[in-house]
């Protein structure tokens, strides 16, 4: 049943990626199309996978009795909600009228770097937290989320950083911001198929293992 879900979800982030394409070439002026587009179809598929990852969390910690997952809810909560305000991008635009005009996207690229560094800190010691104090299952769980975690923050922060660095406008920055983009649609997916196996199928513990 996970394997099923995360197949799906999978077909979907795709269908958007090609969505993307196409729309470039022949639907140019309709921006619900485009991947990288705030509150466009893509986007508000991806905030649904958010929620559906923090009710699968919730669900497993009702049904496995797996408390120190509800550490996890609020990270996903954040991610929601930056998407849906916009956040990252709103504080960059702060900090980056505190700059020189000169600066350029330059000042916008160290507010957001700003806001996930900070970010990366209160979730880190949260996580290490119930990390510290978990199981040897829900260790286990951690360990393979917070690999999940560094695939997310690789798209969304590294390769938006080597986006930024060739000209909007360049077949490169439009390669980049598709991997940047479909790159999270599938990492969020993978959050999506692992709650829903932590959720309806066996886990080592199950096993014996």
């Amino acid at each position: 049943m996970a394997a099923a879900l995360g197949g799906v979800l999978v077909c979907f982030d795709v269908g958007f990626v090609l969505l993307h394409v196409a729309a470039a070439f022949w639907f140019p002026g309709n921006r619900m199309l485009y991947i990288n587009v705030d509150q466009s179809y893509a986007e508000i598929f991806q905030g649904l996978k958010y929620v559906l990852v923090v009710v699968l969390l919730c669900c497993v910690v009702a049904v496995r009795r797996l408390w120190a997952l509800l550490l996890w809810v609020p990270v996903f909560v954040g991610f929601f909600l930056d998407d849906l305000f916009q956040g990252h991008e709103r504080a960059g635009a702060y900090v980056r009228s505190m700059f020189p005009p000169a600066m350029g996207e330059r000042a916008q690229d160290v507010g957001e770097l700003g806001v996930y560094a900070l970010a990366a800190v209160v979730v880190g010691v949260v996580l290490w937290a119930g990390y510290r104090r978990g199981s040897p299952l829900t260790r286990w769980i951690y360990r393979v989320m917070a690999c999940l975690l560094v695939l997310l923050a690789l798209f969304g922060v590294g390769v938006d950083l080597l986006h930024s660095l060739f000209p909007p406008t360049s077949a490169a920055a439009d390669t980049l911001m598709l991997v940047e983009d479909g790159g999270e649609m599938l990492v969020v997916t993978g959050f999506v198929a692992f709650a829903a196996q932590l959720l309806l199928g066996p886990l080592p513990a199950d096993e014996g293992a």
